[in-house]
């Protein structure tokens, strides 16, 4: 069964190129289980939306020092990801299909607006999925408009206001 797993229950962690491997496990897992069924399971945009998930391409990214790039750990199983640039453009929020709706979303979106607010953001974006969107809106998210990622993923361009409540 299933169990919903509360802040307390979920370590958030800066990412280590050790995770890379999992990590891109993870994502391409999550973009083809979760959003395919979204966009028809189109191969042209998954296999485009998955090319850079590769355990090389992440690890390079982790070793960018600027990025804020965390992962959230239920026990030694990562569970979850989320990446953010300095600016507070989300790049990623992704959790495994076995743990949607248990919270690692939230505990990793939470972490990236208390890290927004240390840096002094006032708005963090995000071009959202059509899997995300409702979730981006509950938590406060506002659309901007249509886009297409990567030149062929149809996204939303979201925004949020980050509050005193992240301090």
């Amino acid at each position: 069964m299933d169990r919903t797993l509360g802040p307390e229950a979920v370590l958030i962690r800066r990412a280590t190129p050790e995770d890379a491997e999992a990590v891109a496990a993870l994502l391409v897992r999550s973009i083809r289980e979760l959003c395919g069924p979204d966009y028809n399971n189109d191969e042209t945009i998954l296999s485009r939306w998955c090319a850079n998930k590769t355990p090389e391409q992440i690890r390079h990214g982790m070793e960018n020092g600027q990025n804020y790039w965390t992962v959230a750990l239920d026990q030694n199983t990562i569970a979850g990801t989320a990446l953010m640039t300095p600016e507070g453009e989300i790049l990623l929020c992704y959790v495994l299909p076995e743990y949607v709706h248990r919270g690692i979303g939230n505990a990793l979106l939470t972490d990236l607006l208390r890290n927004a607010r240390t840096l002094g953001l006032k708005k963090i974006r995000l071009e959202s999925t059509r899997s995300a969107r409702d979730f981006y809106r509950r938590n406060g998210f506002i659309e901007l408009g249509k886009t297409l990622g990567m030149g062929v993923i149809p996204c939303f361009t979201m925004e949020r206001t980050i509050g005193a409540e992240y301090a």
